[in-house]
């Protein structure tokens, strides 16, 4: 669905706007295929590694009882690629690893971004 005319300034079609309020399916396509390789695996690399920071901060600040990430933060950390990150913090720190819905909003997570991954991979080969 091309929405080029239907509110300019937010997007042009073809084309990832970072500061428009919804990325479209081909605006994540363009964005993603846009990249040279070495910039995606820098990214996750790094969101990965900050989101695992911070899932240690946590447990140190809740065994401490001093200042908490909100778990809002957490998943929005692993909302955009650290998943991996935010998977292995929860198994070396024991941290998160029971709570509800937490686990269950995460575990959703997780399937949405395979899915999405796969939705990626069969795009960018052109099956779909």
């Amino acid at each position: 669905m091309d929405l080029a005319g239907a509110a300019p300034g937010w997007y042009e079609a073809g084309c990832f706007n970072p500061g428009g309020p919804i990325m479209l399916p081909d605006d994540i396509v363009n964005f993603v295929y846009g990249r040279p390789a070495w910039q995606i695996a820098l990214y996750l690399v790094a969101v990965n590694l900050i989101t695992f920071l911070t899932y240690g901060w946590d447990k140190l600040a809740a065994m401490e009882r001093g200042w908490r990430v909100s778990e809002g933060m957490l998943h929005l950390l692993g909302l955009i690629g650290g998943t991996p990150g935010a998977f292995l913090a929860q198994q070396l720190f024991r941290h998160k690893t029971r709570k509800q819905p937490f686990r269950t909003i995460f575990w959703l997570m997780v399937i949405c971004q395979i899915l999405a991954g796969g939705w990626l991979v069969l795009r960018g080969s052109g099956y779909i």
